[in-house]
């Protein structure tokens, strides 16, 4: 298996002690610690204490509905059900209201092992991926090297406009940074997680422009003889750069 068992316990909820014990054995036989509930109050209070790394959840409890402690245990921890009473009603049940997963009894040890890797994998990648969305948003301060009053003032601009939908005009001599600037703008704003497409002016005919940037249907000119996505559409949703729109001549 991919995922090194964690150093934080898994909390294993289970009325059935001579069950719970033996899955416990398992899971620590697979370098996992393990914490022991026998009701769900027990559960609840061992999940905030205990920060486990994944939650396996009996649904019969002699205290609580397994499927409705779902809605609470999972705000704490990925959590798997358990049950014998296994039923598609509950196994739907269940993911809607928010498990990792769902397992009949009796379980396999792989089963269960395999449940409990993926539950951590999912964990893993959804940190990872708030961790790069925080990164991307801050990239305006960390592409935009300086402390001069007029990258303050830079900042402070990007900041201003970057959450609208407004079109920005960016003005400088060629290599102070436009495109840098224009990056800056599209990673702190809602469309960060869209495509940034450059559209280099320089390199585009007058005759061209149109059908470069809008694209065009089969058959539209003479040597049109399929179809071309426009660059527009190709960044449906992000962001479009157009470096240099000032050298296009107002035929374009």
């Amino acid at each position: 298996m991919g995922t090194q068992p964690s150093a934080r316990p898994i909390l294993l909820i289970e009325d059935d002690r001579t069950l719970g014990r033996l899955l416990a054995m398992q899971l620590e036989a697979a370098g996992y610690p393990v914490v022991l509930a026998a009701t769900g109050a027990q559960g609840l209070a061992l999940a905030e204490e205990k920060d486990p790394a994944a939650i396996v959840l009996d649904v019969r409890l002699p205290d609580r509905d397994g499927i409705e402690l779902v809605e609470q245990l999972r705000e704490l921890a990925p959590v798997i059900v358990l049950t014998a009473f296994g039923s598609i009603d509950q196994a739907v049940s269940a993911i809607k209201r928010g498990a990792h997963d769902y397992l009949v009894k009796p379980v396999a040890p792989e089963a269960l092992l395999l449940a409990i890797e993926r539950a951590l994998e999912k964990v893993d990648f959804q940190r990872t991926y708030a961790l790069l969305r925080r990164e991307a948003a801050s990239a305006v301060h960390t592409e935009l090297l300086g402390n001069s009053e007029a990258i303050r003032r830079l900042r402070r601009a990007i900041r201003l406009v970057a959450p609208t939908d407004a079109t920005v005009l960016l003005l400088g001599e060629s290599g102070t940074g436009k495109e840098l600037a224009a990056r800056a703008i599209h990673a702190a704003s809602p469309r960060r997680e869209r495509p940034f497409v450059v559209v280099d002016c320089t390199t585009l005919q007058d005759t061209l422009f149109e059908s470069e940037l809008f694209g065009h249907e089969k058959g539209a000119f003479t040597d049109a003889d399929r179809r071309k996505e426009g660059l527009i559409e190709a960044a449906e949703g992000g962001t479009v750069f157009l470096d240099e729109i000032g050298d296009l001549s107002p035929a374009a």
